[in-house]
């Protein structure tokens, strides 16, 4: 690596190689500055990304879009989920992918003793901040996290789960 343009090392994680990250403050300005300009809020300027030979399109956006000038900009890299970016990451990177990913497997009937069929829905991809909550019988605290099917369910495969026959 040429230490010239080295601007940024970021720990390979689930949004690294899915959409983008989000630069942290004390990287903001070197990384700007490399840019040519600042960007006002709720602006993005196309920038390229190079691996392997090939040039990858991507955006830094100013994602602070609060009117209130006390508050820092907040800047994020951002790149088509599933584009050829995203791919070229997840590939060069598969053993952080794979270790990564959230498969979703559930039954039909969690009480039925005999049957211990249990069907795949697809990948689920954590949505939000987790919520702290307490647990009802414990007390002890606890995480709440949403999550989201890369690819919705079919309505009909949906009835068979959920129905009672």
């Amino acid at each position: 690596m040429e230490t010239e343009n080295y601007v940024y090392k970021k720990e390979i994680d689930w949004s690294v190689l899915m959409e983008g990250f989000t630069l942290p403050i004390d990287n903001q300005v070197v990384f700007l500055q490399n840019m040519g300009r600042f960007l006002q809020r709720g602006d993005s300027k196309k920038i390229h990304f190079f691996m392997d030979g090939i040039t990858y399109d991507s955006k830094i956006v100013n994602i602070n879009n609060s009117r209130d000038k006390r508050k820092k900009d907040a800047y994020q890299i951002r790149y088509t989920r599933n584009g050829d970016f995203s791919r070229a990451l997840q590939a060069t990177f598969s053993k952080s992918y794979s270790y990564n990913r959230i498969l979703l497997f559930v039954r039909k009937n969690k009480d039925d003793k005999e049957a211990k069929e249990f069907y795949f829905l697809g990948e689920v991809y954590a949505q939000g901040n987790p919520n702290p909550i307490k647990m009802e019988k414990t007390g002890d605290d606890a995480f709440e996290i949403s999550y989201k099917l890369d690819v919705p369910v079919r309505d009909d495969i949906y009835e068979y789960i959920v129905s009672e026959a």
